[in-house]
């Protein structure tokens, strides 16, 4: 696992996240019996927990890969290994945002929200059609952005099938603001046809240039899955994706991406959330078949973000 003693002051281009990458092994999947086991250690527990601490200047993100190659290690199926995968996720998260809530809870739930765990699956290329059966039919967001209410989320990709890109971003809003004077409500905007906040064009172009970093995972033979911090003014941590693109242009595409948060959905809780940060719980003007790439067709970047190769095996 990773670990720093650098003190954090968060990130940028030329001061990458320090810390934030957790490969599993496979003695990190298995119980002292000798078999395979999804219950995450209690130090993996704890460095996540430490890395999204919001009381410090910790990046307020986290990276887990390996998992599937560590279950296949163990003898387990590719299926089996990728539902393993999703169940670690799932029990890591719990006691990491349980975790967290308790110790920080005026950071991370100033509203007092009630919360409690969702998770759900989007697909990360094509069209969304009556999602969750709320009649919502849309793509998912590639542009850098917030997502709506929840504190704490996580993502999970894959297994994908002929992509090429689509590697998670990770934005530090907190730190441009800081390094330009600037208070982070007064620049929010919507990403079009969304209700997910952003930063307005002229900002989220230097976001992008120089305060942004992508981690280039395997998600075909793995399935990697990010935690992280939602809190807009404690936090300001922005996600989003690079480009998305088949490899083969005439075969299909697959890009699952499973969705864990501790959330309130209610519209109540929402509206109370854009009040806080002087916005109001409405849908941006624009077409929700079209894609929300990380770039928009409007914004000329000199660079784009920082791309990290992650190295895979021992």
């Amino acid at each position: 696992m990773s670990s720093t003693t650098e003190p954090d002051t968060g990130f940028s281009r030329l001061n990458p996240p320090v810390g934030v990458l957790f490969r599993i092994a496979p003695a990190m999947v298995t119980a002292p019996t000798g078999e395979p086991t999804w219950h995450p250690p209690a130090d993996l527990v704890q460095a996540v927990a430490e890395r999204l601490n919001p009381a410090t200047a910790a990046p307020g993100l986290a990276l887990i890969h390996g998992a599937v190659p560590a279950f296949r290690a163990a003898g387990l199926s590719w299926t089996t290994a990728v539902e393993w995968t999703r169940r670690l996720r799932r029990e890591l998260c719990e006691q990491v945002f349980e975790l967290l809530c308790e110790h920080h809870p005026g950071q991370l739930n100033p509203l007092k929200l009630d919360l409690s765990p969702i998770e759900f699956l989007l697909d990360g290329y094509g069209v969304n059609v009556n999602f969750m059966g709320y009649g919502l039919d849309f793509r998912a967001n590639q542009q850098a952005h917030f997502d709506i209410v929840e504190p704490l989320g996580s993502n999970l990709y894959g297994p994908n099938v002929n992509v090429r890109g689509g590697w998670p971003v990770f934005c530090d809003g907190r730190a441009y603001c800081r390094d330009h004077g600037l208070d982070i409500r007064d620049i929010l905007d919507k990403v079009p046809a969304s209700r997910n906040l952003t930063f307005q064009l002229p900002h989220y172009r230097t976001l992008m240039e120089d305060y942004a970093v992508a981690y280039q995972l395997d998600m075909a033979e793995d399935t990697p899955f990010t935690v992280f911090v939602n809190r807009v003014e404690e936090v300001g941590l922005l996600h989003g994706a690079t480009e998305v693109e088949p490899i083969d242009a005439d075969a299909d595409v697959e890009r699952p991406i499973w969705h864990y948060a501790w959330d309130n959905v209610t519209s109540e809780a929402a509206d109370g959330w854009y009040e806080a940060l002087g916005q109001r719980n409405l849908r941006s003007p624009g077409e929700p078949h079209r894609l929300k790439p990380l770039i928009p067709d409007t914004v000329t970047l000199r660079r784009g973000p920082l791309i990290i190769p992650v190295q895979e095996g021992p």
